[in-house]
C-alpha cells in the first residue's frame, strides 16, 4: 500500500471523543432501523481484554441500506473543524467476512438541518484480521460550526464489523497536485481509492 509520510510533527489534537470505546458508547449515537430491528446490534465488546465497537448485521432491510445500521459521533469537537483544511482519519478494524464500511463527514440534524457533505465519503472493504487504516481528506469551504457528524455505516450486507482506536487529527502541511485531494493507504493495497474519489459536492458512493 502507499505510505504517506509527512515528517515529524507535534502531537495533534484528536477531534474524536472516546475513539477507543473505553467509555462504552459514550459520545456515539447508535442507529438501527426497524425493520429488521433488534436482530441487528451496535455495542461495545471485549477483544482480548480491549473494548472495541461491534456492529452486527444479521438481517438486511430490503436489499440492504448501509445507513440502517450505523453510529455517529455526537456533536462536539467536530464542530470546530476548519474549512479547506487537510485532516487524517485513522482507525483499526476487522470483520467476520470481508465487509464494506462507509465513513462520512457531514452536517445533519433530524428535522432541523438537512444533510450536507463536508469532504469525506469513503467505502473501504474491511478484511478479517485487524488492520490499521488511514485516510487523508480536505474539508469543504465554509465549514459549519454546528451539527457536524462523523458516521460509520454497515447495513448494506450481512456480517459483523469491529472498529477501534478512531482518531481525527489535523494533517501537517503538504502539497496535493490535481483534483485527487482524498488519499488513502489501505491494506491490502486498495489503490482504487486514490483516484476514484474526488473532493466534489455530492460525489457518488464508491465501492471497490
Amino acid at each position: 500500500a502507499t505510505v504517506l509520510t509527512f515528517g515529524l510533527a507535534e502531537a495533534q489534537t484528536n477531534y474524536i471523543l472516546n475513539g477507543d470505546f473505553s467509555s462504552g458508547l459514550q459520545n456515539w449515537v447508535p442507529f438501527i432501523a426497524t425493520p429488521p430491528g433488534p436482530v441487528n446490534t451496535i455495542s461495545v465488546v471485549q477483544d482480548a481484554g480491549n473494548p472495541v465497537l461491534q456492529m452486527a448485521v444479521n438481517a438486511l432491510d430490503g436489499g440492504g441500506v448501509d445507513w440502517h445500521v450505523q453510529t455517529w459521533q455526537t456533536d462536539g469537537p467536530l464542530n470546530t473543524l476548519a474549512s479547506e483544511t487537510t485532516y487524517t482519519l485513522s482507525f483499526r478494524a476487522k470483520a467476520s467476512v470481508p465487509h464494506t464500511l462507509k465513513l462520512e463527514l457531514y452536517q445533519w440534524e433530524y428535522l432541523v438541518q438537512d444533510y450536507r457533505y463536508l469532504g469525506l465519503r469513503v467505502v473501504p472493504t474491511i478484511g478479517t484480521t485487524w488492520q490499521s487504516y488511514n485516510i487523508v481528506f480536505r474539508t469543504e469551504p465554509s465549514m459549519p460550526t454546528i451539527y457536524v457528524k462523523l458516521a460509520m455505516a454497515v447495513g448494506n450486507q450481512l456480517g459483523t464489523v469491529w472498529v477501534d482506536d478512531i482518531s481525527l487529527t489535523a494533517t501537517p502541511p503538504n502539497t496535493f497536485a490535481g483534483g485527487d485531494l482524498q488519499l488513502a493507504s489501505f491494506e491490502p493495497g486498495e489503490t482504487w481509492l486514490q483516484h476514484a474519489i474526488q473532493n466534489i459536492p455530492n460525489p457518488p458512493d464508491i465501492a471497490p
